[in-house]
């Protein structure tokens, strides 16, 4: 997982309901971040509600004072305890606007600078999240693109029993997603659960230009 993040890689995770996979994706984007190696990381799930539900996640980390996380990165969390939850007031930080923003779909991180004036690694840096079926073509910010891309549970029983719902998502993988960091690498972690036959995560273990990894839903029989 970690050489997917940092290697430019595309790397998908299987795994049984209720095994954590949504866990993966939020520690993942957390660790991306905080450690400045990924500037731009967009979340991309079956729906708007459950890719918004990641991302308040990964808020709940940010905002929650006086844990080890806090203290480990104040340069992500502490711009945002200051402002205790005041999007309106302009903050400052030695002399410059810190630019951090929260919203429903976006997380952009502030915008420090060291006393040498070298900004930090996470200085402006963006999480959002999407729906598998929503603006995802095109994303930007600025001149940022999406470097890092999370894709949690794209499938459902409905659409992984259905072909034609099944090559639509690998088009949108292939033609949407993948070109997203424009002229630049991009890393992609998914996590999935095999529902059936050719079905998506099938699809995608067959692709050489991934790698998966399988854990079973069941360790030994009684």
């Amino acid at each position: 997982m970690e050489s997917a993040l940092t290697a430019h890689k595309n790397y998908m995770i299987c795994m049984g309901r209720g095994f954590g996979k949504s866990s993966y994706c939020i520690c993942a984007a957390l660790y991306a971040l905080a450690t400045g190696i990924q500037k731009y990381v967009m979340i991309i799930s079956n729906n708007a509600a459950s890719s918004s539900n990641l991302l308040s996640d990964v808020w709940r980390v940010i905002e929650a004072p006086d844990t080890d996380f806090a203290h480990d990165y104040p340069e992500v969390c502490l711009p945002f305890h200051e402002i205790h939850g005041s999007f309106r007031r302009r903050q400052m930080y030695r002399g410059r606007s810190t630019q951090l923003q929260k919203n429903a779909g976006t997380i952009i991180l502030a915008t420090l600078t060291k006393e040498d004036g070298t900004p930090y690694p996470t200085s402006g840096s963006i999480i959002t999240c999407r729906g598998i079926g929503s603006g995802i073509r095109g994303a930007k910010k600025g001149t940022l693109r999406p470097s890092l891309v999370l894709l949690d549970d794209l499938q459902d029983f409905e659409s992984a029993q259905n072909p034609s719902q099944v090559e639509k998502l690998m088009e949108i993988i292939n033609k949407d997603i993948l070109p997203l960091a424009g002229k630049e690498r991009l890393s992609v972690l998914q996590t999935a659960t095999p529902i059936c036959p050719d079905d998506l995560v099938e699809k995608i273990r067959n692709d050489k230009s991934w790698k998966t990894s399988i854990y079973p839903a069941i360790i030994s029989y009684p």
